[in-house]
């Protein structure tokens, strides 16, 4: 299979997808994925978490406060150096992590004993019993989701009553399925009349937005995959926009595995293919979607007219996984831009009767069309980068959900490298977001 190079929001990306199909309809599956090309398990942050404090006794983990502080908790005296943990602040969460400050705090569980009592869960629990899972570091205990009060009480039953966790009946993630106008070139952001009529998260380029070769290059954008034809595979999809112009074509949207084939233990489904580590798929512009600029929109005010654009900015960075506390702004296409603070990290969540494993989350407005679109992180001062595509909401909770690109790593063979810092200014016209 040849070997491609994918810039993701102009993120420098390694991607050994299929090569681009010609502009028109027969771009045909497969939905499985071809034989020798499974993804390999990434290592996500809980994992790289748990590993750390095999060798750094009492870590609790690594967190993120309002002004950009890095915190890491431990049992105790701290048994790793400011180096150590920036550099698995810099490993877990990409290079918007780099040169922060850091500081310890005193923490009341390593963070090991909440890694594996969760995955003692939830090799035992029924997965119809869980809505979601995962682990708050930032407050010591397991945060768990339940459908209703039976499957509470079930769950509550068979966790080890000495380790801290808070359930909650939730019920499970919902799909948030316009800036609604006409855009060429296609904007992050932007309304995608693709079947589901969703939102644009990005654009993504076999070569720099500065390399002279990007005019000839096959231009791409990615949306929420649920909002394709079928979810988990290439039918293929029309993207129009606005609404019988065709302006791109679904060429990726990897399959969905068994916990033995994704080879990760936060699968619950056993037997069936129900897993994979985002709701992401890759379009191919043609015809007027060409050039796809490294633009995600921005929409002038939350709830204002989402078809007025009042600026956009470019993105060459991106959080590999954002840390909890780290403020983001979300861009859809029927609620614009609305800010929010990630309060779920690495939590695996039931969704369209499907699993998505260490997905994110944080309380900002979306609402039905705006998936797909763009989560911007908050970088040092105004310096901002891609952090994730949105995907869907809980109506009880009021949790928005996305894809970090941790995830999308996994699910398309991305190898992120790092790129260059981009100044923007704020949805609200000020310095500070």
């Amino acid at each position: 299979m040849r070997r491609a190079t994918f810039v993701v929001l102009s993120v420098l990306a390694a991607c050994t997808e299929p090569p681009a199909a010609p502009p028109n309809l027969d771009v045909g599956p497969p939905s499985v994925r071809p034989a020798g090309t499974e993804p390999q398990q990434p290592i996500l942050m809980d994992d790289a978490f748990h590993a750390f404090g095999q060798s750094h006794p009492g870590f609790g983990g690594l967190w993120m406060r309002q002004d950009g502080t890095l915190v890491a908790g431990f049992m105790g005296a701290p048994t790793a150096t400011r180096d150590e943990i920036a550099r698995l602040a810099l490993d877990v969460f990409g290079p918007p992590a780099r040169s922060r400050r850091i500081e310890f705090e005193s923490a009341a569980y390593p963070f090991a004993l909440l890694y594996n009592e969760l995955k003692r869960l939830v090799a035992l629990a029924r997965p119809e019993w869980l809505s979601r899972f995962g682990i708050d570091e930032s407050r010591g205990k397991l945060t768990i989701g339940a459908v209703d009060e039976k499957a509470r009480k079930e769950l509550a039953a068979i966790l080890d009553p000495r380790v801290p966790a808070e359930i909650a009946v939730e019920g499970r993630v919902e799909a948030d399925q316009g800036l609604s106008g006409f855009y060429r070139p296609l904007l992050g952001g932007s309304r995608a009349f693709a079947p589901g009529g969703c939102s644009l998260g990005g654009n993504a380029s076999t070569v720099t937005f500065s390399d002279p070769n990007w005019w000839g290059a096959p231009q791409y954008v990615l949306t929420a995959a649920h909002c394709t034809s079928a979810f988990g595979g290439v039918t293929p999809s029309n993207l129009f926009q606005p609404t019988s112009d065709l302006a791109a074509v679904e060429i990726a949207d990897p399959g969905f595995l068994t916990r033995g084939s994704i080879g990760d233990w936060r699968c619950p489904s056993v037997t069936q293919p129900l897993c994979r580590y985002s709701d992401v798929a890759v379009f191919l512009t043609v015809g007027g979607g060409v050039p796809a600029y490294p633009y995600p929109a921005v929409a002038a005010t939350p709830n204002a007219d989402p078809s007025v654009v009042s600026f956009a900015w470019t993105m060459i960075q991106q959080w590999q996984t954002p840390p909890m506390g780290l403020g983001v702004v979300k861009t859809g296409a029927t609620t614009g831009s609305t800010f929010g603070v990630v309060e779920r990290t690495c939590e695996t969540v039931s969704f369209l009767g499907r699993w998505l494993i260490c997905v994110s989350g944080a309380v900002y407005g979306s609402d039905g069309g705006d998936s797909g679109g763009a989560v911007v992180g908050g970088g040092v001062g105004t310096q901002n980068y891609h952090a994730g595509i949105h995907f869907g909401r809980n109506s009880v909770t009021g949790m928005r959900w996305f894809s970090p690109h941790a995830n999308i790593t996994s699910d398309f063979f991305l190898n992120p490298i790092q790129g260059v810092l981009i100044t923007y200014t704020c949805p609200n016209g000020g310095t500070s977001c």
